[in-house]
C-alpha cells in the first residue's frame, strides 16, 4: 500500500502538466476560433501545440486559411512550428495548406507558404497537386480569376522547386530572391557551389529592390563585416529618405513628387507606404544583425583568443 501511494505522489506531477498541456491546447483552440491573434501568439510562446486539432479534426493552420480572415495568423503559426505540409483529414479532400489556398484562390497565404517553402508535389486523395487544384472545374472554391490568378503562381513555383531539385544554377537563385521564396533561398545557398563575392553582389542587390525575403539568409551565408553593414546602411538610408518624404510629409501624391515615384515605380501612395515599410524592415534586420555582430566578436576578443580561432568561430556564431 505505502509503494503504491509513493506511485502516486510521484505520478502526480506528470498528470497536473498533461492536464496542463491539454488545457493551454484549449485555449490555444479557442483564441484561434474568434481571430485573437496576440492571445494565439502568447499561448504558443508559452508552450501550446502549433498542430493541435479542433473538435471537426482540423489542424489551426486549415483552420485559418479557410476562414479566409487573417493572414497574419497564418504568420504566427508557421513561424511557430506549425506543420506547412499537415493533410486535412475532416474535409474527405485531403488538403494540404497549399491545396486550401489555392482552392479558395488566396493569392496572399499562397505566397506566405512558398515563401516558407511548402511542398508543391504533394498531391490529395484525388491525385491532385496545388496548382491543378485552381484549374479543375471539380473544385468551386473561389472566384475563377482569383484561382487562374493563383494556379499561375502556383505553376511557377511548383517547376522552380523542381529545378532546385534537379539542375539548380545561379539563375534558379535569382529568380528564388525574385519570388522572395526564403526556404528555397536558403535551400539554394546550400546547395549552389556560389563564391562569397557573388553573395555579396546579389545582398547589394536585393537590398537596392527593397526585396524582404532573401535578407537574412544572404546575410547568414556571407557574414558580413561590420564596415559591410554600414556599406548596406547607407543604400537603405538613400531609399528610405524621399520615400519618408512621400509617407511622412505628405501622405498623398502630389504633382512634383511624381518623378520620384516614377523612379521607384511607384504608382500611388499605399505602393510608397507598403515599400517604405519594406526598407524600414530591412534597416532592422541590419542593425539586428550588427548588433549580434558586435555581440559575438567583443565576446570573442575579450578572451583573448588567438585571432584564427575567433575568425573559426565568428563563422560558425553568426
Amino acid at each position: 500500500m505505502k509503494k503504491l501511494l509513493f506511485a502516486l505522489v510521484l505520478l502526480l506531477p506528470c498528470i497536473r502538466a498533461m492536464n496542463d498541456k491539454q488545457n493551454i491546447d484549449q485555449q490555444l483552440i479557442k483564441a484561434a476560433e474568434r481571430g485573437n491573434v496576440q492571445q494565439v501568439a502568447k499561448l504558443l510562446e508559452q508552450g501550446a501545440n502549433p498542430n493541435v486539432t479542433n473538435e471537426c479534426g482540423d489542424t489551426l493552420l486549415h483552420a485559418a486559411i479557410s476562414s479566409g480572415r487573417n493572414i497574419q495568423m497564418v504568420r504566427i503559426l508557421l513561424e511557430k512550428g506549425a506543420n506547412i505540409n499537415a493533410v486535412d483529414v475532416s474535409s474527405g479532400m485531403d488538403f494540404t495548406p497549399l491545396h486550401m489556398a489555392a482552392y479558395l484562390g488566396d493569392v496572399d497565404v499562397a505566397q506566405i507558404l512558398m515563401e516558407a517553402g511548402a511542398d508543391p508535389f504533394i498531391e490529395n486523395g484525388a491525385g491532385h497537386k496545388a496548382m491543378n487544384i485552381a484549374y479543375e472545374e471539380c473544385y468551386l472554391g473561389g472566384s475563377s480569376e482569383d484561382k487562374e490568378t493563383t494556379g499561375a503562381i502556383l505553376a511557377r513555383y511548383f517547376y522552380l522547386v523542381q529545378e532546385a531539385k534537379t539542375n539548380p544554377t545561379q539563375n534558379t537563385l535569382e529568380k528564388a530572391i525574385e519570388g522572395g521564396y526564403t526556404a528555397l533561398i536558403k535551400q539554394l545557398l546550400q546547395k549552389l557551389k556560389i563564391t562569397q563575392e557573388q553573395v555579396e553582389k546579389t545582398l547589394r542587390k536585393v537590398i537596392k529592390w527593397g526585396r524582404l525575403a532573401p535578407i537574412k539568409p544572404l546575410l547568414q551565408k556571407l557574414k558580413p563585416t561590420e564596415e559591410q553593414i554600414a556599406e548596406y546602411g547607407k543604400i537603405v538610408v538613400c531609399k528610405l529618405k524621399p520615400l519618408q518624404e512621400i509617407v511622412v510629409k505628405y501622405g498623398r501624391i502630389i504633382r512634383n513628387r511624381k518623378r520620384r515615384l516614377e523612379y521607384y515605380e511607384i504608382t500611388n501612395y499605399e505602393q510608397a507606404k507598403e515599400m517604405h515599410r519594406q526598407y524600414s524592415q530591412i534597416g532592422q534586420i541590419l542593425r539586428d544583425y550588427l548588433l549580434h555582430y558586435k555581440t559575438v566578436v567583443g565576446a570573442l576578443t575579450a578572451g583573448n583568443l588567438p585571432q584564427d580561432l575567433v575568425n573559426v568561430i565568428t563563422a560558425y556564431a553568426l
